[in-house]
């Protein structure tokens, strides 16, 4: 049995819904018990929509260059990408200041990324890419996955 097109659009909207929620339960569930919860519920979800429109619109191109469909394939390239952008823009930022400390830790020194710079937005970077890839894979059990003829007819 094939989808039609209005169905197929109709999955990949709810899925473009959906999917960016865990990004904004993750981001927003730390400030609950601060007073400005309302603030960054609404600031994050904005950038939740944002963020995974963009890191979702590089994943569908390299997907369809890639030719496939598969979750894993997803879960991968969503990973990638979000490391990659998020290593790009956070070095790069850090590489303009003079001296950065975040969380005891000396990341800039002398217009300089420490090594414990480095290995904090290296890991950084890799729970945003297992978040992202997360979110990926809700978005992919909504808009993309087709269950297979067996499990239709159970």
């Amino acid at each position: 049995m094939t989808e039609s097109k209005y169905t197929t659009k109709i999955r990949i909207l709810i899925g473009i819904l959906i999917a960016p929620i865990i990004y904004i339960l993750v981001w927003t569930l730390p400030f609950a018990n601060d007073v400005m919860f309302d603030t960054w519920l609404i600031t994050n979800t904005v950038i939740a929509y944002i963020s995974f429109l963009v890191l979702a619109g590089i994943c569908h191109a390299i997907l369809k260059d890639l030719k496939t469909d598969k979750l894993l394939n997803y879960f991968m390239v969503m990973f990638l990408v979000s490391v990659s952008l998020y290593l790009t823009i956070s070095l790069s930022s850090m590489s303009e200041l003079d001296s950065l400390y975040y969380s005891q830790t000396h990341l800039v020194k002398n217009n300089s990324i420490t090594l414990a710079g480095y290995l904090l937005q290296l890991k950084t970077a890799i729970i945003h890419g297992l978040v992202s890839a997360f979110v990926m894979a809700i978005f992919w059990l909504v808009a993309v996955f087709k269950p297979s003829a067996n499990l239709q007819s159970a």
